[in-house]
């Protein structure tokens, strides 16, 4: 998940920054046989600064350079949290600080982790106090101190009392985690917050669920405040259809969930909007369903948000997607104005480590008017891996292709091209 808004573009920062941006692989077009290794993520030709310099001259810190660009890429294409930013902030105060190999092999490897979900919450190269060595220092610790901000950061916007939930994890940081002096005392003091904050969303959701009058079993749930807006709840509940209808042919996988969506004001509970939809979970079955964080609202001209929902198949070939659907509200009407776009999809194939395909799309809105329903823009990039023949021997080659698709909005719903939903 993304469904996201595209950071800003090296062209739009300063050409300094801008620099060092494209050093780390906003855009890279990789090709991989045997016994060849791209020397870093730019051209070493045009390597003008010592960091830049370091990098191409050691072969195993190139290897990390390419490496920190997939990382990189791979979460700015799911980016929801500012990942553009923080990545400029790692260059300028963490990498450029370095002065030798060692030291840029070290921050590389920390960083790789922190992109790819094996760092700490924050970041271990700027760790000061004690209590921040130990969890850096301890794989586990890392791992259990990133869940914990991730319950926090989701209660916090689950639809509660924002303030209360801070004051009470500020003092908990202060009173219980700071204290602790030993690797033993923080995983138990983490690992009590973490069941904690998991209990109060429970509650949280089972008392917003009361104050509507919402009864049914739901497999998948997510409540938080709209983007940008803690005057309102979006609540969205997904609950299985029956199982004599999904069940009365064994030999039938399908499984139709219903999703209950509700608008909320957040002081008094009143239910502003309801709406209704589906998903099908077959083959390609539904791992997830949940609110995008994403404020749809001054990009389309009304207001509006979105729904994500993740699927997965486990087969030998291996398949994953993630989509978004769009809503708006008119009045007391919610109603759906775009049906599902895969954002994400990774597919593989049977018995080969080589043949690939991973589609990345980008949702973007190029007219800023803020009229209602403006022109969509679909970016698409589509890297596929496959294997050739060179030299009688077998290589992996990777082909980058990029196209673009505009999607109008006909007075119902915006129009999507066939095959933009996997």
């Amino acid at each position: 998940m993304s469904q996201r808004v595209t950071p800003p573009s090296p062209a739009h920062v300063k050409p300094s920054l801008s620099r060092l941006c494209a050093s780390l692989g906003f855009a890279a077009t990789l090709m991989f046989t045997a016994g060849a290794v791209q020397a870093a993520s730019f051209p070493c030709k045009n390597a003008q600064t010592a960091t830049e310099k370091h990098i191409c001259g050691d072969k195993d810190l190139g290897a990390l350079d390419v490496a920190l660009a997939r990382a990189y890429q791979n979460r700015r294409d799911g980016d929801e949290n500012n990942i553009g930013a923080e990545q400029k902030n790692w260059i300028k105060n963490v990498r450029d600080n370095c002065t030798s190999v060692g030291c840029l092999k070290s921050a590389y490897r920390e960083r790789i982790k922190v992109l790819n979900g094996s760092g700490a919450s924050f970041n271990c190269e700027l760790a000061k106090s004690a209590t921040e060595q130990l969890i850096c220092g301890d794989e586990g610790l890392r791992y259990a101190d990133r869940t914990l901000a991730q319950s926090y950061l989701a209660l916090k916007e689950a639809g509660g009392d924002r303030k209360q939930i801070a004051a009470e994890q500020n003092a908990w940081l202060h009173n219980v985690r700071q204290p602790c002096a030993s690797v033993a005392c923080l995983k138990d003091v983490i690992d009590a917050r973490n069941g904690t904050l998991g209990l109060e969303r429970e509650e949280l959701d089972a008392r917003i669920k009361k104050e509507i009058g919402y009864s049914k079993t739901a497999f998948y749930s997510d409540t938080r405040f709209w983007p940008k807006d803690p005057s309102r709840i979006i609540a969205l509940y997904a609950t299985q259809e029956s199982a004599a209808k999904n069940h009365h042919d064994e030999a039938q996988q399908d499984e139709d969930y219903i999703l209950d969506i509700y608008v909320l004001d957040s002081a008094t509970r009143k239910v502003l909007q309801h709406g209704n939809d589906s998903v099908s979970s077959d083959a390609i079955a539904l791992q997830s369903v949940n609110i995008d964080n994403t404020d749809y609202s001054p990009l389309l001209g009304v207001q509006a948000f979105g729904i994500n929902a993740s699927h997965t198949h486990y087969g030998c070939a291996g398949y994953e997607s993630d989509s978004v659907r769009l809503y708006a509200l008119e009045g007391k009407t919610m109603r759906p104005i775009l049906s599902d776009i895969a954002l994400r999809s990774n597919s593989g194939m049977c018995g080969t480590e080589c043949e690939s395909k991973t589609i990345r799309r980008e949702l973007r809105f190029p007219d800023k008017s803020g009229k209602r329903y403006p022109d969509l823009l679909v970016r698409v990039k589509t890297t596929e891996a496959r294997e050739a023949a060179s030299r009688k021997k077998s290589v992996c080659k990777v082909d980058v292709t990029r196209q673009d698709y505009t999607l109008r909005h006909d007075a119902a719903q915006y129009k999507v091209p066939e095959g933009l939903d996997y």
